[in-house]
Protein backbone atom coordinates (compact mmCIF):
# COMPACT_ATOMS: atom_id res chain seq x y z
CA UNK A 1 0.00 0.00 0.00
CA UNK A 2 1.25 3.46 -0.93
CA UNK A 3 1.33 5.89 2.00
CA UNK A 4 1.02 9.59 1.23
CA UNK A 5 0.97 12.94 2.98
CA UNK A 6 -1.80 15.27 1.75
CA UNK A 7 -0.47 18.84 1.54
CA UNK A 8 -3.45 21.19 1.68
CA UNK A 9 -5.65 18.43 3.05
CA UNK A 10 -8.51 20.66 4.22
CA UNK A 11 -8.74 22.69 1.06
CA UNK A 12 -11.29 21.93 -1.63
CA UNK A 13 -9.18 19.52 -3.67
CA UNK A 14 -7.56 18.11 -0.55
CA UNK A 15 -10.98 16.98 0.62
CA UNK A 16 -11.79 15.55 -2.81
CA UNK A 17 -8.62 13.46 -2.73
CA UNK A 18 -9.27 12.41 0.86
CA UNK A 19 -12.63 10.98 -0.17
CA UNK A 20 -11.20 9.26 -3.25
CA UNK A 21 -8.39 7.66 -1.25
CA UNK A 22 -10.88 6.29 1.28
CA UNK A 23 -12.33 4.16 -1.52
CA UNK A 24 -8.98 2.97 -2.88
CA UNK A 25 -7.45 -0.04 -1.10
CA UNK A 26 -4.01 0.56 -2.63
CA UNK A 27 -3.34 3.99 -1.16
CA UNK A 28 -3.60 5.55 2.30
CA UNK A 29 -3.26 9.12 3.54
CA UNK A 30 -1.17 8.87 6.70
CA UNK A 31 -0.95 12.61 7.48
CA UNK A 32 -2.17 15.98 6.28
CA UNK A 33 -0.70 19.48 6.22
CA UNK A 34 -3.02 22.46 6.52
CA UNK A 35 -3.33 25.69 8.49
CA UNK A 36 -6.93 24.71 9.19
CA UNK A 37 -6.92 21.77 11.58
CA UNK A 38 -10.57 21.82 12.71
CA UNK A 39 -11.64 18.77 10.67
CA UNK A 40 -11.34 15.13 11.56
CA UNK A 41 -10.17 13.41 8.38
CA UNK A 42 -9.20 10.15 10.01
CA UNK A 43 -5.49 11.04 9.89
CA UNK A 44 -3.34 13.52 11.84
CA UNK A 45 -3.20 17.07 10.49
CA UNK A 46 -0.14 19.27 11.07
CA UNK A 47 -0.31 23.04 10.78
CA UNK A 48 3.47 23.22 10.36
CA UNK A 49 4.99 20.89 7.81
CA UNK A 50 8.27 20.67 9.69
CA UNK A 51 6.52 19.07 12.67
CA UNK A 52 5.25 16.23 10.50
CA UNK A 53 7.46 13.21 11.15
CA UNK A 54 5.11 10.60 9.70
CA UNK A 55 6.76 8.15 7.31
CA UNK A 56 5.34 8.30 3.79
CA UNK A 57 6.11 7.23 0.23
CA UNK A 58 5.04 10.50 -1.39
CA UNK A 59 3.41 13.90 -0.88
CA UNK A 60 0.39 15.01 -2.89
CA UNK A 61 0.15 18.78 -3.06
CA UNK A 62 -2.97 20.86 -3.67
CA UNK A 63 -2.22 24.01 -1.72
CA UNK A 64 -1.22 27.61 -2.46
CA UNK A 65 1.87 28.96 -4.16
CA UNK A 66 2.93 30.63 -0.90
CA UNK A 67 3.51 27.20 0.62
CA UNK A 68 5.42 25.70 -2.30
CA UNK A 69 8.95 26.77 -1.35
CA UNK A 70 8.72 25.23 2.10
CA UNK A 71 7.14 22.08 0.68
CA UNK A 72 9.99 21.62 -1.79
CA UNK A 73 12.58 22.12 0.95
CA UNK A 74 10.80 19.60 3.15
CA UNK A 75 10.55 16.96 0.42
CA UNK A 76 14.18 17.39 -0.60
CA UNK A 77 15.42 17.15 2.98
CA UNK A 78 13.33 14.07 3.77
CA UNK A 79 13.76 12.59 0.26
CA UNK A 80 10.03 12.16 -0.27
CA UNK A 81 8.75 12.32 -3.88
CA UNK A 82 6.09 14.96 -4.43
CA UNK A 83 3.18 15.33 -6.85
CA UNK A 84 2.98 19.11 -7.25
CA UNK A 85 -0.45 20.30 -8.40
CA UNK A 86 -0.42 23.88 -7.08
CA UNK A 87 -0.62 26.50 -9.82
CA UNK A 88 0.26 30.19 -9.94
CA UNK A 89 3.97 29.61 -9.30
CA UNK A 90 6.39 32.43 -10.04
CA UNK A 91 9.30 32.04 -12.43
CA UNK A 92 11.62 31.78 -9.43
CA UNK A 93 9.49 29.00 -7.95
CA UNK A 94 9.44 27.09 -11.22
CA UNK A 95 13.23 27.26 -11.24
CA UNK A 96 13.22 25.94 -7.68
CA UNK A 97 10.99 23.06 -8.77
CA UNK A 98 13.48 22.20 -11.50
CA UNK A 99 16.39 22.41 -9.07
CA UNK A 100 14.61 20.28 -6.47
CA UNK A 101 13.82 17.65 -9.09
CA UNK A 102 17.55 17.00 -9.41
CA UNK A 103 17.59 15.69 -5.85
CA UNK A 104 14.14 14.15 -5.36
CA UNK A 105 11.37 13.03 -7.71
CA UNK A 106 8.91 15.82 -8.57
CA UNK A 107 5.83 15.35 -10.76
CA UNK A 108 4.46 18.78 -11.67
CA UNK A 109 1.08 19.01 -13.35
CA UNK A 110 -0.99 22.11 -14.04
CA UNK A 111 -4.11 19.99 -14.38
CA UNK A 112 -4.85 16.35 -13.58
CA UNK A 113 -7.86 16.16 -15.88
CA UNK A 114 -7.67 13.51 -18.59
CA UNK A 115 -9.52 15.85 -20.95
CA UNK A 116 -7.08 18.72 -20.40
CA UNK A 117 -4.07 16.51 -20.94
CA UNK A 118 -5.57 15.20 -24.18
CA UNK A 119 -6.36 18.79 -25.18
CA UNK A 120 -2.70 19.72 -24.70
CA UNK A 121 -1.70 17.03 -27.14
CA UNK A 122 -4.35 17.97 -29.68
CA UNK A 123 -3.59 21.70 -29.73
CA UNK A 124 0.12 21.00 -30.02
CA UNK A 125 -0.49 18.99 -33.16
CA UNK A 126 -2.97 21.54 -34.49
CA UNK A 127 -0.50 24.39 -33.97
CA UNK A 128 2.09 22.70 -36.14
CA UNK A 129 -0.31 22.79 -39.08
CA UNK A 130 -2.35 25.92 -38.46
CA UNK A 131 0.39 28.32 -37.40
CA UNK A 132 2.25 27.60 -40.61
CA UNK A 133 -0.96 28.47 -42.47
CA UNK A 134 -1.10 31.90 -40.85
CA UNK A 135 -3.58 31.21 -38.05
CA UNK A 136 -3.34 33.40 -34.94
CA UNK A 137 -3.51 31.62 -31.59
CA UNK A 138 -5.40 32.87 -28.54
CA UNK A 139 -6.28 31.25 -25.22
CA UNK A 140 -9.23 32.42 -23.13
CA UNK A 141 -9.73 30.93 -19.66
CA UNK A 142 -12.64 31.52 -17.29
CA UNK A 143 -12.85 30.73 -13.59
CA UNK A 144 -14.89 31.59 -10.51
CA UNK A 145 -14.40 34.86 -8.68
CA UNK A 146 -12.45 33.17 -5.85
CA UNK A 147 -9.48 32.15 -7.99
CA UNK A 148 -6.54 34.38 -7.14
CA UNK A 149 -3.98 33.55 -9.83
CA UNK A 150 -4.35 34.66 -13.44
CA UNK A 151 -3.91 33.34 -15.98
CA UNK A 152 -4.58 29.83 -14.76
CA UNK A 153 -1.83 27.25 -14.65
CA UNK A 154 -3.82 25.26 -17.18
CA UNK A 155 -3.90 28.18 -19.62
CA UNK A 156 -0.13 28.55 -19.33
CA UNK A 157 0.31 24.81 -19.83
CA UNK A 158 -1.82 24.99 -22.98
CA UNK A 159 0.28 27.91 -24.23
CA UNK A 160 3.43 25.92 -23.52
CA UNK A 161 2.00 23.00 -25.52
CA UNK A 162 1.37 25.28 -28.49
CA UNK A 163 4.85 26.75 -28.20
CA UNK A 164 6.55 23.37 -27.87
CA UNK A 165 4.97 22.32 -31.14
CA UNK A 166 6.49 25.40 -32.75
CA UNK A 167 10.06 25.07 -31.44
CA UNK A 168 9.34 27.61 -28.67
CA UNK A 169 9.53 30.43 -31.20
CA UNK A 170 6.48 32.28 -29.85
CA UNK A 171 6.04 34.70 -26.96
CA UNK A 172 3.02 35.27 -24.72
CA UNK A 173 0.91 38.42 -24.51
CA UNK A 174 -1.26 38.88 -21.42
CA UNK A 175 -2.41 42.47 -21.79
CA UNK A 176 -2.91 44.70 -24.81
CA UNK A 177 -4.36 47.72 -23.02
CA UNK A 178 -1.07 49.64 -23.15
CA UNK A 179 -0.32 48.79 -26.77
CA UNK A 180 -1.35 50.59 -29.96
CA UNK A 181 -0.13 48.10 -32.52
CA UNK A 182 -1.19 45.04 -34.42
CA UNK A 183 -0.39 41.62 -33.02
CA UNK A 184 2.79 40.12 -34.43
CA UNK A 185 3.10 36.76 -36.09
CA UNK A 186 4.91 35.14 -33.16
CA UNK A 187 2.37 35.92 -30.47
CA UNK A 188 0.13 33.72 -28.34
CA UNK A 189 -2.50 35.79 -26.56
CA UNK A 190 -3.75 34.67 -23.13
CA UNK A 191 -6.83 36.24 -21.51
CA UNK A 192 -8.43 35.57 -18.11
CA UNK A 193 -12.03 36.00 -16.98
CA UNK A 194 -13.04 35.88 -13.30
CA UNK A 195 -16.64 35.84 -12.19
CA UNK A 196 -19.46 34.04 -10.45
CA UNK A 197 -19.09 30.34 -9.86
CA UNK A 198 -17.54 29.31 -13.17
CA UNK A 199 -15.71 26.09 -12.39
CA UNK A 200 -13.26 26.27 -15.27
CA UNK A 201 -13.36 26.86 -19.01
CA UNK A 202 -10.48 26.93 -21.47
CA UNK A 203 -10.75 27.89 -25.11
CA UNK A 204 -7.82 27.55 -27.51
CA UNK A 205 -8.65 29.62 -30.57
CA UNK A 206 -7.00 29.35 -33.97
CA UNK A 207 -8.15 32.37 -35.96
CA UNK A 208 -7.37 32.37 -39.66
CA UNK A 209 -8.64 34.21 -42.72
CA UNK A 210 -12.40 33.68 -42.87
CA UNK A 211 -12.40 30.70 -40.51
CA UNK A 212 -11.94 30.04 -36.80
CA UNK A 213 -11.20 26.73 -35.11
CA UNK A 214 -11.80 26.50 -31.36
CA UNK A 215 -10.82 23.73 -28.96
CA UNK A 216 -12.80 24.00 -25.73
CA UNK A 217 -12.69 22.22 -22.41
CA UNK A 218 -15.34 22.87 -19.76
CA UNK A 219 -15.23 21.59 -16.20
CA UNK A 220 -18.79 21.23 -14.97
CA UNK A 221 -18.26 20.36 -11.32
CA UNK A 222 -15.27 20.34 -8.99
CA UNK A 223 -16.61 17.69 -6.63
CA UNK A 224 -19.77 16.33 -5.04
CA UNK A 225 -19.12 17.06 -1.39
CA UNK A 226 -15.40 17.36 -0.99
CA UNK A 227 -15.66 20.00 1.68
CA UNK A 228 -18.31 18.31 3.79
CA UNK A 229 -17.69 19.05 7.44
CA UNK A 230 -18.00 15.94 9.65
CA UNK A 231 -21.11 15.90 11.81
CA UNK A 232 -19.13 15.45 15.02
CA UNK A 233 -17.49 18.82 14.43
CA UNK A 234 -20.77 20.67 14.91
CA UNK A 235 -19.84 21.51 18.47
CA UNK A 236 -20.68 24.45 20.67
CA UNK A 237 -17.19 25.57 21.55
CA UNK A 238 -18.77 28.99 21.90
CA UNK A 239 -21.73 28.86 24.30
CA UNK A 240 -25.05 30.59 23.70
CA UNK A 241 -24.28 33.00 26.54
CA UNK A 242 -20.95 33.89 25.05
CA UNK A 243 -22.54 34.35 21.65
CA UNK A 244 -24.40 37.30 23.12
CA UNK A 245 -21.09 39.12 23.34
CA UNK A 246 -19.75 38.15 19.94
CA UNK A 247 -20.23 39.84 16.61
CA UNK A 248 -19.23 38.42 13.29
CA UNK A 249 -17.28 40.32 10.75
CA UNK A 250 -18.19 38.32 7.70
CA UNK A 251 -15.61 38.04 5.02
CA UNK A 252 -17.48 35.70 2.75
CA UNK A 253 -15.88 34.55 -0.45
CA UNK A 254 -18.87 33.54 -2.55
CA UNK A 255 -21.80 35.21 -4.27
CA UNK A 256 -24.64 33.58 -2.36
CA UNK A 257 -26.88 35.15 0.24
CA UNK A 258 -27.29 33.37 3.54
CA UNK A 259 -29.84 34.56 6.05
CA UNK A 260 -29.35 38.27 6.55
CA UNK A 261 -25.78 38.27 5.27
CA UNK A 262 -24.91 39.59 1.86
CA UNK A 263 -21.97 37.41 0.91
CA UNK A 264 -20.53 40.03 -1.39
CA UNK A 265 -20.01 42.53 1.39
CA UNK A 266 -18.88 42.89 4.98
CA UNK A 267 -21.54 43.25 7.65
CA UNK A 268 -21.98 42.78 11.37
CA UNK A 269 -24.37 40.16 12.63
CA UNK A 270 -25.29 38.91 16.07
CA UNK A 271 -23.63 35.51 16.49
CA UNK A 272 -26.41 33.92 18.52
CA UNK A 273 -29.05 34.92 15.99
CA UNK A 274 -26.91 33.70 13.11
CA UNK A 275 -26.26 30.29 14.68
CA UNK A 276 -29.93 29.74 15.41
CA UNK A 277 -30.99 30.70 11.90
CA UNK A 278 -28.53 28.60 9.98
CA UNK A 279 -27.82 25.43 11.93
CA UNK A 280 -31.47 24.44 11.88
CA UNK A 281 -31.42 24.07 8.10
CA UNK A 282 -28.78 22.67 5.78
CA UNK A 283 -25.74 24.69 6.82
CA UNK A 284 -22.98 23.41 9.06
CA UNK A 285 -21.35 25.75 11.57
CA UNK A 286 -17.99 24.86 13.05
CA UNK A 287 -16.27 26.85 15.78
CA UNK A 288 -12.55 26.23 15.48
CA UNK A 289 -9.79 26.79 18.01
CA UNK A 290 -8.52 29.83 16.11
CA UNK A 291 -11.81 31.62 16.54
CA UNK A 292 -12.98 31.10 12.99
CA UNK A 293 -16.38 29.79 12.09
CA UNK A 294 -16.55 27.62 9.00
CA UNK A 295 -19.87 27.56 7.20
CA UNK A 296 -20.51 24.83 4.66
CA UNK A 297 -23.11 24.93 1.91
CA UNK A 298 -23.47 21.38 0.54
CA UNK A 299 -25.74 22.36 -2.33
CA UNK A 300 -23.15 24.80 -3.66
CA UNK A 301 -19.95 22.89 -2.85
CA UNK A 302 -18.60 26.06 -1.30
CA UNK A 303 -16.87 26.57 2.03
CA UNK A 304 -17.15 30.06 3.48
CA UNK A 305 -14.95 31.47 6.21
CA UNK A 306 -16.35 33.85 8.80
CA UNK A 307 -13.94 35.51 11.19
CA UNK A 308 -15.15 35.99 14.76
CA UNK A 309 -14.47 39.31 16.44
CA UNK A 310 -15.16 39.76 20.13
CA UNK A 311 -17.32 42.78 20.89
Amino acid sequence: MVKVIMHGCNGHMGQVITQLVEKDPEIEIVAGIDLNDCRDNGYPVFTDIWTCDVQADAVIDFCTAKATDTLLEYCEKRQIPVVLCTTGLTDEQIKKVEETSKHVAVLKSANMSLGINLLMKLVKEAAQTLAAAGFDMEIVEKHHRLKVDAPSGTALALADSLNEGLDNAYHYTFDRSQRREQRDDKEIGISAVRGGTIVGEHDVIFAGDDEVITFQHTACKRCDSGSQVPERKRTGLVSDERCDRISLKCKLFCNYSVGNINCEGTEQLHCFKYCKQNTENRDTVVFSKSGRIFLHFPTHSTTVQVYVLYA
